[in-house]
């Protein structure tokens, strides 16, 4: 097996951790608008729920 360098090692340490950010920034409003079409009119006008 070849032995990954540190760079190698580096980039994708930041190419994960990017990817992870970046897919929890789409998936949140999804989110948000799927629990907002699920909760009641009253509860979710008055804006009394968080994620």
């Amino acid at each position: 097996m070849i032995k990954e360098s540190f760079g190698s090692r580096l980039f994708d340490i930041i190419n994960i951790s990017l990817f992870i950010v970046l897919s929890f920034t789409m998936f949140y409003p999804l989110l948000y608008c799927l629990v907002l079409s699920l909760s009641s009119e009253v509860y979710a006008s008055q804006g009394g729920f968080f994620l």
